[in-house]
């Protein structure tokens, strides 16, 4: 008979048992689940080309979405939040509240107030940037009132105690802000779409980029026509000036312009082209006491105050102004939607998808935005 060896016959306990992980190893491991569990839109992209339901995690985001918004997409449509679009780790739960607590469709008194909208989409848009106020409305809302008011409130001076009070009010007016569709189309192939390792990461990009141009067309210089909202360089009642030799005192009246109209003094900046910053980069504001436009390593300057470029700015222009008093109204989320049906497409290989996202445009006080022109 062989002899008692315990070792043998005892089994060893349980793993879990045996050691205990640090708190550092456990914090390291959950954000490894989570990094794999992030929203996929290559993935996305090839069921909608494929026409098949879109499951796994990005059908259970997809499902959360439209259960909170309201918006039911199908197979060649669906709506991606923008804070989706820039973080795909979020978690259905904290997409889902974000779009619960949209903005309503009247009775705004708008203050300086910023939305998930423009943190996001700060990079990629000179509207953002420069502080525009943003009034995010639900997907299926309705046009947003807001009330302006037109003239102030009359102040009496009480030459004695028994002086009466003349009575006054302020005129009060309203802006509506209706949406209005902003479209692009995307271009991508088939075979992109299939290489999640490095599609994710460019559709991802391209998607906020085109957001942000859209939005920056609507803000800048929005025609009004054809289905565009107004924007700030087409209102009526901006101030004006013209003059090639713009320097420092054109720059200064700009600002006072601003201030006599009581617009909001901590939004105000500049924006222009980049042939006109390269220019004012290179004319002192007086002699030998530095450049009109400076770069401090993260934020450009003009006269001390913030300044930013766009290629969407008529040439030798600039426009400044309170961008807390210019008003962006968005509803809902961008949607995405595909043509699975073009027959150009069919026989190269790509596939064309459709970016649609309903904005507006408003300025609450156009006397505070001046226009120079001539800028050479």
């Amino acid at each position: 008979m062989a002899p008692y060896n315990r070792e043998r016959i005892t089994p060893m306990p349980p793993a879990i048992f045996r050691t205990h992980s640090p708190a550092a190893s456990q914090v390291a491991h959950e954000r490894a689940a989570r990094a794999t569990r992030a929203f996929s839109f290559s993935r996305m992209l090839s069921h909608m080309v494929a026409g098949s339901r879109i499951d796994g995690y990005e059908g259970e985001v997809i499902a959360e979405v439209a259960r909170v918004s309201g918006y039911d997409g199908d197979l060649q449509r669906q709506a991606l939040p923008l804070a989706l679009i820039a973080d795909p780790t979020m978690r259905p739960e904290h997409l889902t509240r974000d779009l619960a607590i949209g903005g309503g469709t009247g009775g705004y008194l708008v203050a300086t107030a910023r939305s998930d909208v423009l943190d996001i989409l700060r990079p990629f848009s000179i509207a953002a940037r420069c502080g525009i106020t943003n009034l995010p409305a639900g997907e299926r809302d309705g046009p947003i009132t807001v009330p302006k008011v037109t003239a102030v409130t009359t102040t009496t001076w009480l030459a004695t105690e028994a002086s009466p009070i003349t009575a006054g009010q302020p005129t009060l007016g309203q802006l509506t802000l209706g949406r209005k569709s902003a479209s692009a189309l995307i271009r991508f192939s088939r075979l992109l779409a299939l290489q999640s390792d490095v599609a994710d990461a460019l559709i991802q990009k391209e998607l906020l980029t085109t957001v942000g141009q859209m939005i920056d067309q609507a803000v800048v210089n929005g025609s009004g026509a054809s289905g565009q909202p107004t924007g700030i360089l087409n209102t009526a009642g901006l101030a004006t000036q013209s003059g090639t030799s713009f320097g420092a005192a054109a720059a200064l009246a700009m600002e006072q312009t601003a201030a006599d109209a009581n617009g909001d003094e901590a939004s105000f900046g500049f924006v222009t082209t980049p042939a006109v910053r390269k220019l004012l980069r290179t004319r002192e504001i007086a002699t030998g006491s530095g450049a009109l436009w400076t770069f401090d390593g993260n934020e450009n300057h003009l006269a001390g105050r913030a300044a930013n470029v766009c290629t969407l700015m008529p040439a030798a222009t600039m426009l400044s102004g309170p961008w807390a008093n210019a008003l962006l109204a968005t509803w809902g989320s961008p949607h995405v939607e595909l043509n699975p049906y073009d027959p150009s497409g069919f026989k190269a290989g790509t596939v064309d998808a459709r970016l649609i996202y309903d904005v507006d445009v408003a300025v609450q006080t156009p006397a505070a935005w001046t226009v120079s022109s001539s800028i050479t």
